[in-house]
């Protein structure tokens, strides 16, 4: 399988809130990144997302006291399972994120890049 990503990945772990948003409902979730970039995330969760879901979120980065906030889009989801539970790692590609936050990101990402 051919890579496509164009931004680098950064393995971490960060606090996620996100809702799905669908016509029949809002959920609301809290979960984990298992990576980030300038283009999107690895999400880990433990309700299956569908490939299409648009999500809101708001991801914790470390320093920065101000939560990241973007809508992301799922491209792809994988199933896991840990200790008898099942989970799912989804591929959440950026579709909108607010000037600030993008430059809050770059910033967050080249600083855990450097250390």
């Amino acid at each position: 399988m051919e890579e496509k990503r164009v931004f680098p990945r950064l393995s971490l772990a960060c606090d996620i809130e996100y809702t799905v948003n669908t016509t029949e409902n809002q959920e609301t979730a809290a979960s984990k990144t298992k990576d980030i970039s300038q283009g999107g995330i690895c999400l880990i969760s433990f309700s299956p997302l569908k490939i299409g879901d648009i999500l809101n979120m708001r991801i914790r980065l470390r320093g920065f006291d101000t939560p990241f906030e973007a809508v992301g889009k799922v491209i792809w989801t994988q199933t896991f399972e840990i200790r008898g539970q099942k989970g799912y790692d989804n591929g959440i590609e950026f579709i909108n994120i607010p000037n600030t936050h993008q430059n809050m990101l770059k910033e967050f990402i080249q600083k855990m890049f450097s250390v």
